[in-house]
């Protein structure tokens, strides 16, 4: 256990930089994939009559039981 400990102090202040620089990597890379993701809710919102999206739902019944899938 004693050597693990040491191996982590031994990365010095360059090696926990770059431990950083990745960690921060990783998280910013993790938040721009879920911002550019679609969701179920945010299709239905385009979709729907007052939606910004080109292709609308053909019937209300199709956009009420698209709505309900979406919010469940």
């Amino acid at each position: 256990m004693f050597g693990v400990a040491m191996s982590w102090l031994a990365f010095g202040p360059v090696g926990w930089l770059l431990v950083g620089v990745g960690f921060l990597a990783v998280f910013l890379l993790t938040f721009l994939i879920e911002a550019k993701k679609d969701n179920k809710l945010q299709e239905w919102l385009a979709r729907c009559h007052f939606g910004t999206g080109t292709e609308k739902y053909s019937d209300a019944e199709t956009q009420e039981a698209q709505h309900k899938r979406a919010i469940a």
